[in-house]
C-alpha cells in the first residue's frame, strides 16, 4: 500500500501522556530541603513573614515555624511535583482560625504558590500566600520524558523535520515503497492576549469556582487547561481548553456571584457565631445573677436563723431567771412567815407600862437594786419588802416603802416624815443598798439608785 499516513492528534494528548507517566510512578523524592516563604496578614495579627526549610520524610513533613510571637504549624506531602500543605495558626485567645489548605504542582521554574485563608472563628481571616522552591538536586533527579519526532527521508536522503509547516501534511514514500509516518501539530486557538496578572486572576477565579486547585502562578498549563475546559463544558461553551471573550465574560461572572455567595455565608456563619456568642454570654450572665441571689438568700436565711435562735436562747434564760427569783423570793417568804411563826411569844407588857402614852410607831424601808453606775444587788429590794411587811403586820407600823429610790425621794420621805412626827411619836429607818464609808470622817453614806447632781461620783454628797 502507498501513500502516507498523517497522525493529527493534537500535542496536548502526547504531554498529557507523559505527565501522567510521571505521575504514575508516585515515587518519593529524597529527604532535600525546600525553601518555603509564608506570608500573612490581618487587622488584629498584623503583617507576618514566616521562612524557614521543608524537610519532608517519606514524602510527608510536619513542622511548627515562627514569626515574632506568633507560630503556625505546617504539615503535608511534597511527591515529585505534586505539594499539599495544611496549616494552622497557634494563636491564644478569645477566638481561634480554623486550619488553611493549599495544594498544586511545582512550575517548570521549579516553584509552588499556593493562597492561604485562615478563617477566623469570629473576625476578619487571616489571607496570604505560601510558596515553596524545589532544590535542584530534587528536580535533576526527576524522569525526563522522551520526545521523539518522527521523520520523512526522501530518495536522495535528505532529511526534514515532520511538520515543518503546522498546516500541511508531507506525505513520502522511500525508494523500497515504505510508507513512513509524518506528525503535524495544529495551531493552538488564538487566545486573547492577557498579562501575567490577568491569567493569574482567571486562575483565581477557576479556584473560587472549585475546578482549579494547583498554584495561582500565571502560567496556563495541563492543570489550568484542563479546568478551563471543565467550566466551558458546564456553561455549554466549546470546551476547547483555551480562553475567548465569551469565556473570559461568562467566567468573571459565575466566579464574581460565588464570590457574593462565599461572603454572604462567611457573614452569615459569622453573624450565627456573634449571636451565639452573645446568648452563650447572656446566659451566663443570667446564671450568674440566679448563682448570687441565691446565695444572698441562703445568707439572709442563715442570719435570720442565727438571730431567731439568739432571741429563743436570750427568752429562754430571763424567764428561767424570773422564775429562780419568783422561786427564791417565794422561799424566801415562806422562810421568813416561819420564823415569825416559831418566834418565842413576846411577853405581857405589864400594866403599868402599858397605859403609858408611847404614841405613834412609823417606819421607813428603803431597798435598792437597780443602780445606774454602780453593779446591781439581787436581795436588798426583796428584802425591804420583807421587812415592811413584817412591821406592818406584825406590828402595826404605819410603813413608807421606797424601793430602786433616788436620792430626790429619799430626802423627800425624811421631809414628809419631819412635818407629820411628833415629839411622842417613833420611827424605824431600814436601808438595804450600796453605801461608801469616808474614813477620814469616819461616816458613812448611803447610795441611791440614781445620784443627784450634786452628789460626787464616789456616791458622797457634795458639801455647799
Amino acid at each position: 500500500m502507498s501513500g502516507v499516513t498523517a497522525i493529527t492528534r493534537p500535542f496536548g494528548l502526547l504531554a498529557c501522556a507523559l505527565v501522567l507517566s510521571l505521575l504514575g510512578g508516585g515515587r518519593l523524592l529524597a529527604a532535600e530541603s525546600y525553601p518555603f516563604e509564608m506570608k500573612l496578614s490581618n487587622n488584629v495579627l498584623g503583617d507576618n513573614v514566616f521562612k524557614g526549610e521543608i524537610t519532608p520524610t517519606n514524602g510527608r513533613f510536619e513542622q511548627i515555624v515562627s514569626s515574632g510571637g506568633l507560630r503556625v504549624r505546617l504539615s503535608g506531602s511534597i511527591a515529585e511535583d505534586r505539594v499539599s500543605v495544611t496549616g494552622e495558626l497557634l494563636f491564644s485567645g478569645n477566638w481561634r482560625f480554623f486550619p488553611f489548605s493549599t495544594n498544586g504542582a511545582f512550575s517548570s521554574a521549579g516553584t509552588f504558590t499556593g493562597s492561604v485563608v485562615a478563617q477566623r472563628s469570629n473576625g476578619q481571616s487571616a489571607r496570604g500566600s505560601i510558596s515553596i522552591t524545589r532544590p535542584a538536586a530534587v528536580a535533576e533527579a526527576l524522569p525526563k520524558p522522551e520526545v521523539q519526532t518522527a521523520q520523512s527521508t526522501d530518495p536522495k536522503g535528505d532529511s526534514a523535520a515532520a511538520g515543518q509547516s503546522q498546516n500541511q501534511i508531507q506525505p513520502e514514500v522511500d525508494a523500497t515503497g515504505q510508507q513512513q509516518v509524518a506528525v503535524v501539530v495544529p495551531p493552538e486557538p488564538e487566545e486573547p492576549a492577557l498579562t501575567r496578572e490577568q491569567r493569574a486572576a482567571v486562575q483565581q477565579q477557576l479556584s473560587v469556582l472549585g475546578l482549579y486547585g494547583s498554584a495561582i502562578d500565571g502560567n496556563l498549563g495541563l492543570g489550568t487547561r484542563k479546568a478551563i475546559r471543565r467550566f466551558q463544558r458546564l456553561n455549554k461553551l466549546e470546551p476547547t481548553g483555551y480562553l475567548t471573550d465569551a469565556t473570559l465574560a461568562k467566567l468573571e461572572k459565575k466566579a464574581s456571584a460565588r464570590e457574593q455567595q462565599i461572603a454572604a455565608e462567611q457573614a452569615a456563619r459569622q453573624r450565627a457565631t456573634e449571636q451565639q456568642a452573645a446568648a452563650e454570654q447572656q446566659a451566663a450572665a443570667e446564671q450568674k445573677a440566679a448563682d448570687e441571689r441565691a446565695a444572698q438568700q441562703a445568707a439572709e436565711q442563715k442570719v435570720a436563723e442565727e438571730r431567731a435562735a439568739q432571741q429563743a436562747a436570750a427568752e429562754q434564760k430571763a424567764a428561767e431567771e424570773r422564775a429562780a427569783q419568783q422561786a427564791a423570793a417565794e422561799q424566801k417568804v415562806v422562810e421568813e412567815r416561819t420564823q415569825v411563826a416559831t418566834a418565842p411569844a413576846v411577853p405581857a407588857i405589864p400594866a403599868e407600862l402599858a397605859n403609858l402614852p408611847y404614841g405613834r410607831y412609823h417606819a421607813l424601808v428603803i431597798g435598792n437594786n437597780a443602780y445606774r453606775s454602780l453593779p446591781k444587788l439581787k436581795t436588798a429590794a426583796g428584802d425591804a419588802e420583807a421587812v415592811a411587811t413584817l412591821l406592818q403586820k406584825e406590828y402595826g407600823y404605819d410603813v413608807t416603802l421606797l424601793t430602786d429610790a433616788s436620792e430626790e425621794a429619799i430626802v423627800g420621805a425624811f421631809t414628809a416624815l419631819r412635818q407629820s412626827l411628833t415629839a411622842e411619836d417613833n420611827l424605824l429607818v431600814y436601808y438595804a443598798g450600796h453605801g461608801w464609808y469616808d474614813a477620814d470622817a469616819e461616816r458613812g453614806y448611803w447610795l441611791p439608785s440614781m445620784p443627784s447632781p450634786t452628789t460626787s461620783r464616789t456616791g458622797s454628797p457634795t458639801r455647799r
